[in-house]
């Protein structure tokens, strides 16, 4: 799984070993199996499979007094709610196991993620904190499951990074920060020889190095890593391509998809010929759509670029009143953040329309 991620042949022996354990009457055996799974099917990002995975989950601990387990499931429910763009659902659960009496205790699904449950559930508050306009607070929070990080093993640290603090960091704008993570994220995956991570690490610095020159994502030579697809995609123009798009429209990547789409309509906005009214409509109208997304999913931190973006396309189209109309109570709506990239990107915008 760290080092080579998921594997035809690696994926063929989870799923040999949760048939032969699901045959038996050992709970253990069960539990194992079944977050396996679990784990392969996020790391694959097929996040229904993986939700069949955590109801499955339920049923064996209806039938045992485990609060261990019941933990573990009440861990993997937040992260289920997370990529369905549930994140006030998923932030509830996630403080629910870290303020439990037993949740820093060693759980037994780090005996198959090999990571730890607190530093992980702390990344995912991190990125639900963010979602929900806290950018101040997501960002003091993934450093936290940083240093947390270190007290653990190699695989902790670096779930830590790639999966939750880079992305935060980078969402805020902190670009700094984000190449001191990455580079990191490349030692300490060397030292341990997680090529896989040591992947992250290489297309996260491909993306600080390249910018907005970026024309074409450099994707890893193994292209079976689709959870990566829905996070690069959140993160530059490139990424977000005809496939981080697919998983948006066909809903297999809810969490990212007024993201993607907003990246799509940006991109194909900037490469519009000077005049061309219709295609500057198309934007629009998907730039709508995104909005949509992110209010139904009640994500400040997607509503805001998806609204600084729609302003900008009306201010285009002459509509400066209603751009102003639309941005300034997204913008108002933010009470910390105000370094950040997208809150001063929008009042900068806002100032134009003044």
């Amino acid at each position: 799984l760290h080092t080579q991620g998921i594997t035809g042949t690696m994926l063929r022996s989870f799923q040999r070993g949760y048939a032969l354990a699901m045959r038996t009457d050992d709970d253990s055996r069960r539990f194992g199996a079944i977050c396996g799974m679990w784990i392969c099917c996020l790391k694959l990002a097929d996040f229904q499979r993986a939700d069949s995975y955590v109801t499955e989950l339920a049923v064996l601990c209806d039938a045992r007094d485990d609060t261990p387990m019941r933990l573990v499931l009440t861990r993997m429910r937040s992260v289920g709610e997370y990529v369905q763009g549930r994140y006030a659902q998923s932030a509830a659960l996630a403080r629910m196991v870290l303020a439990h009496p037993e949740g820093a205790c060693q759980l037994g699904v780090n005996n198959v993620l090999l990571a730890d449950h607190q530093v992980c559930l702390r990344g995912t508050l991190a990125r639900c904190l963010w979602m929900q306009g806290r950018p101040d607070d997501a960002l003091a929070l993934a450093r936290e499951a940083v240093t947390v990080g270190f007290e653990h093993n190699g695989v902790t640290l670096c779930v830590a990074l790639a999966i939750n603090a880079i992305p935060v960091a980078l969402w805020c704008g902190q670009r700094g920060l984000a190449h001191a993570w990455i580079c990191l994220l490349c030692e300490h995956a060397a030292r341990y020889g997680l090529l896989y991570w040591s992947a992250w690490g290489t297309a996260y610095q491909r993306l600080l190095d390249a910018g907005e020159a970026l024309t074409e994502f450099p994707w890893p030579s193994v292209r079976s890593w689709p959870i990566q697809i829905d996070l690069m995609a959140t993160l530059h123009d490139a990424a977000a391509d005809s496939h981080a798009l697919r998983r948006a429209r066909t809903g297999q990547a809810p969490w990212s998809a007024p993201e993607v789409l907003r990246r799509d309509a940006h991109h194909r906005w900037r490469a519009l010929a000077p005049g061309d009214a219709a295609g500057l409509e198309a934007v629009r109208a998907q730039l709508e759509e995104a909005l949509l997304l992110a209010r139904g999913q009640q994500a400040p931190g997607w509503e805001l670029r998806c609204a600084t973006s729609l302003a900008a396309v009306l201010q285009g189209q002459g509509h400066g009143a209603a751009a102003h109309a639309l941005l300034a109570p997204v913008h108002a709506g933010y009470a910390q953040g105000h370094d950040t990239t997208d809150v001063m990107a929008a009042a900068a915008l806002l100032a134009q329309l003044a």
